[in-house]
C-alpha cells in the first residue's frame, strides 16, 4: 500500500513545486511590467494598461525616442500621439490623445493617411503632418521629475532658439540594470505626463 502512495505523493509534490515556480515567475513578470508602466507615457496615474498594451506602448515609445534622436526633430503632439498609438486599442489611443491634448478624431484621421512606413525611420528627415497644430513644449513631452540634457537643433517643427530635451545616454540607462536584467533603481528616461 505504501509503495502505491509513494509515486502519487511524489507526483503531487512535483506538481506543487511546479505550481510554486510558475506562480513566482508570474509575480516576477508582473513586478517587471509594473516597473515598465512607470516609464511609458501613460503612467500609473492613468488607467492600468494590460500586459500586451504595456509592451506595445513601450515598443512604440522606444521607437519614437529613437526617431527623435535619429532625426533631431521633435514631433508635433499629433505626430507623437500617432507614433505612440500604433497597434494599440482604441481605449489606449484615446488616453494618449487626451494626455497629449490631441483630439482623437485628428489622431484617427492621421492614422488612415499615415502608414508605419511613412514614419521614415531610416530617413534623415521626416516631413511633419502639419504645422498648424500647437507645438508641444519640453514640459509637455517629458516628465517633470527628470532633467534631460538640452540640445539646440534646427528643425522645421521648432524655432531654432528652442531646445529639445533628449533622453539620457543609452550606456547610462543600462548602468541601472542588475546582473539578472532587472532594474535596481529608477532610470532617468523622459516620459510624457498628464496636465491635471
Amino acid at each position: 500500500m505504501s509503495s502505491e502512495l509513494d509515486p502519487k505523493l511524489k507526483v503531487k509534490v512535483r506538481r506543487l513545486n511546479a505550481n510554486g515556480r510558475e506562480r513566482e515567475r508570474m509575480h516576477g513578470l508582473n513586478r517587471a511590467l509594473d516597473k515598465l508602466r512607470q516609464f511609458v507615457p501613460l503612467t500609473t496615474q492613468h488607467q492600468k494598461l494590460s500586459k500586451i498594451e504595456t509592451l506595445r506602448l513601450a515598443r512604440n515609445y522606444i521607437a519614437a525616442l529613437e526617431r527623435m534622436l535619429a532625426t533631431g526633430i521633435q514631433p508635433t503632439p499629433l505626430e507623437y500621439a500617432h507614433q505612440l498609438s500604433l497597434g494599440l486599442s482604441q481605449t489606449t489611443t484615446n488616453m494618449l490623445a487626451n494626455l497629449l491634448q490631441v483630439q482623437p478624431r485628428l489622431l484617427l484621421a492621421a492614422s488612415t493617411s499615415f502608414s508605419p512606413s511613412s514614419m521614415c525611420s531610416t530617413s534623415p528627415r521626416c516631413a511633419p503632418l502639419s504645422s498648424t497644430y500647437q507645438h508641444a513644449t519640453p514640459s509637455e513631452m517629458f516628465h517633470p521629475m527628470f532633467q534631460p540634457a538640452q540640445l539646440n537643433m534646427s528643425s522645421p517643427i521648432l524655432p531654432q532658439s528652442q531646445s529639445i530635451p533628449l533622453p539620457i545616454p543609452i550606456s547610462s540607462a543600462y548602468s541601472d540594470l542588475s546582473s539578472d536584467g532587472s532594474f535596481d533603481s529608477v532610470c532617468g528616461y523622459p516620459m510624457a505626463y498628464s496636465h491635471s
